[in-house]
């Protein structure tokens, strides 16, 4: 009888471990990855119709994003109650970005020069058809000065900054009205305050709706991708984007190193509580899609809300650590492509 009731409880016991995983989100966007490339390469007339999980997804988010920010940050700024420490976490988190975007770009350079994605290609410019870069290129904008940046980051109206999903000019009006708050005293303004309080549990309560359909959004992304450009093409380019990937992949891995010998971040533990959004960004090829989960999963770590509300939309606007280690990878590849080798010096 004893042994019957082990075995029946070892069964439960493995039964409710294979649900946990079945029912994780993460377990759930590996799954529809790996089925979305399945799709895409099979039937890409298919795959190219599910774009719209992909594109609805994305929308979803970005509904949330505009009102996360203004809330998080103007909460956070008051619940600090200190301009001065509003201003001392600011200028470390922009020298941060500064320090660790010029890093990436560095290091996408060496990647470029190491790896050589674009060796051996030899092109011949005068074969490309120029009609197609100029459709490429008609719409693009001059490059814009440093005093036309700050400008542009000023809200003209904040309605306009909050229908367009400006994250910069969120932010900017949002520090200022924490600010304010801050100044004339949080107790004058406390109904404002628990308003957005109120305001942030429904935000955080849809966003979590929206994250179950997460692997969904994953599957019309990769499938679509995949049956657009298919396995054959992207094949053509396999030194490239292995290059980006592994750049990225070990750039991160040394932030990670930084973040554990300097704030003693646990970093399995970490990579594990995080795991979701590292497969919703993979899967949906927007980390813009994960900004809400990382806020609020930094705020139930701990994390001051202030300074996550603060941090990471900053980061978004100023730290692009994954573009900045495209571009220079990209760069470097079109060069060597071209026959037009560039050292590190150059």
């Amino acid at each position: 009888m004893c042994y019957s009731n082990s075995f029946v409880h070892g069964r439960k016991s493995i039964a409710s471990h294979l649900h946990s995983i079945v029912s994780s989100l993460f377990f759930q966007l590996v799954v529809a990855i790996f089925a979305g490339v399945a799709v895409g390469m099979i039937w890409p007339g298919f795959a190219a119709q599910v774009k719209f999980f992909g594109d609805a997804f994305i929308i979803l988010i970005k509904m949330v994003i505009a009102p996360l920010i203004l809330m998080v940050v103007v909460t956070g700024i008051a619940k600090m109650g200190d301009i001065k420490t509003v201003g001392r976490v600011g200028g470390k988190a922009l020298l941060y970005f500064l320090g660790m975007s010029t890093f990436a770009i560095i290091f996408g350079l060496i990647t470029g020069n190491l790896v050589q994605p674009g060796a051996g290609m030899h092109i011949d410019p005068s074969s490309l058809d120029a009609s197609a870069l100029s459709s490429k290129t008609d719409g693009a904008t001059a490059s814009v000065s440093f005093s036309q940046f700050l400008l542009g980051a000023l809200p003209s109206s904040i309605f306009d900054a909050l229908s367009q999903n400006n994250i910069l000019q969120i932010l900017v009006f949002s520090v200022f009205l924490g600010l304010a708050a801050v100044a004339v005293g949080p107790d004058k303004v406390r109904p404002v305050l628990d308003i957005m309080d109120a305001g942030l549990t429904l935000i955080f309560t849809i966003m979590r709706w929206i994250m179950r359909v997460a692997p969904l959004g994953a599957f019309g992304a990769m499938s679509y991708i995949i049956g657009k450009y298919g396995i054959g093409t992207l094949g053509q380019y396999a030194k490239l984007i292995a290059a980006c990937y592994g750049a990225g992949i070990a750039f991160a891995g040394i932030l990670f190193l930084v973040a554990h010998i300097a704030a003693g971040v646990p970093l399995a533990s970490f990579i594990a509580y995080a795991r979701s959004e590292f497969g919703t960004a993979l899967g949906t090829a927007s980390t813009e899609a994960v900004m809400p989960q990382i806020i609020e999963k930094l705020i139930k770590s701990g994390c001051p809300r202030g300074i996550a509300g603060l941090v990471v939309p900053t980061g978004y606007s100023f730290n692009l650590d994954g573009a900045a280690i495209y571009l220079s990878v990209s760069f470097l590849f079109l060069s060597q492509a071209f026959n037009a080798h560039l050292n590190l010096e150059q």
